[in-house]
């Protein structure tokens, strides 16, 4: 009867949410418990003690892909997800086990989802679980789906996306720009007349994105060449002192604090706010202009340098980061 039982055992734990923290402390009181999984049922056994979900067949769900159920737990519904079909089978290979589920909360993004395997009795490897922010996973695979599947959904999917993306950041307290394919996420969802609140309230630039705000946008000049030749300046002064050859780092520093004193400019003289919309058109023509000043340039490290942009430019304290920077290179 021994080769019957089976083991389940804990790979990841996502969570974001304190509320759901009693959750993830029984699951883990459960980790390497009995697993039985049949009909209606899915209970736990360890130590003599048992705790039993009772699933509600009724409000099951079948994409193909997975069968989730909803059971009522600890004041509060919950979800049981078991992949099915060919996702079971490359799964089950994958894990090298028995079968497989998984409990979390209901669609909340910052909600909590523990995952199991369940193992032969005999089977006594030790596993390492993953710890997974669960929020910061949300926005991700919410990003990976717009920009890659946004011609696969109708604007009802898109809208409903938008909706928990903007929940998910607010809870974070970030930013879609925070996140390497923001920009794209916007022109996007803007395509289809969606918008995201794209304001920090912590920056001490004013960040904002506004349909008229964006209208100055659209009248400004491009001063790449300008841009080029201030380049050029900081950078002879970088090579007075510092191989720059065998340390670009210095190269991407520049730029990042070169591209936010322009924005900190834009902003002082713009009645203290900055649009998007010219945090755009300027981080472009600057990264335009180390492109042509560098002979040319590769997408990761342009990618990496808006990551530390936009960054940089949500600190409260930008102006004298940035004016710092600017006096010691001044001393060069």
């Amino acid at each position: 009867m021994n080769n019957d039982i089976l083991i389940g055992k804990i790979t990841k734990i996502k969570s974001g949410n304190t509320e759901y923290q009693h959750f993830v402390d029984l699951f883990l009181k459960l980790n390497n418990s009995e697993v039985i999984f049949n009909n209606n049922k899915l209970k736990f056994n360890k130590n003599g003690n048992s705790f039993e979900f009772i699933l509600n067949l009724n409000s099951s769900e079948n994409d193909g892909f997975t069968e989730t159920y909803e059971t009522f737990a600890l004041g509060q519904m919950i979800r049981v997800v078991k992949p099915i079909g060919i996702a079971f089978y490359n799964l089950k290979q994958e894990s090298n086990c028995k079968d497989l589920f998984t409990v979390g909360s209901s669609l909340d993004s910052d909600g909590f989802a523990v995952s199991f395997i369940m193992t032969s009795l005999n089977d006594t490897k030790t596993l390492e679980i993953q710890y997974e922010d669960i929020l910061e996973t949300s926005i991700i695979a919410i990003i990976n789906t717009i920009t890659e599947h946004y011609n696969l959904i109708n604007r009802q999917q898109l809208g409903e996306l938008v909706i928990r993306l903007e929940n998910a950041l607010k809870k974070k307290s970030k930013l879609i720009y925070d996140y390497p394919k923001g920009n794209m996420v916007i022109q996007i969802i803007e395509s289809f007349g969606f918008s995201l609140t794209k304001k920090s309230n912590s920056s001490e630039l004013n960040i904002v994105n506004t349909p008229t705000m964006d209208l100055i946008s659209k009248n400004f000049p491009d001063l790449t060449s300008d841009f080029e030749d201030s380049i050029r300046a900081y950078y002879g002064k970088l090579c007075s002192c510092i191989d720059t050859k065998s340390d670009t780092g210095h190269i991407y520093t520049l730029i990042i604090y070169y591209t936010c004193d322009l924005l900190i400019e834009y902003h002082n003289k713009a009645g203290n706010v900055l649009p998007i919309s010219i945090i755009n058109k300027i981080t472009n023509q600057v990264l335009k202009a180390k492109n042509t000043v560098f002979l040319g340039g590769d997408d990761e490290s342009d990618v990496e340098i808006l990551e530390k942009i936009n960054e940089l430019i949500r600190n409260p304290n930008i102006s004298g980061t940035v004016s710092a920077y600017f006096r010691k290179l001044d001393k060069f």
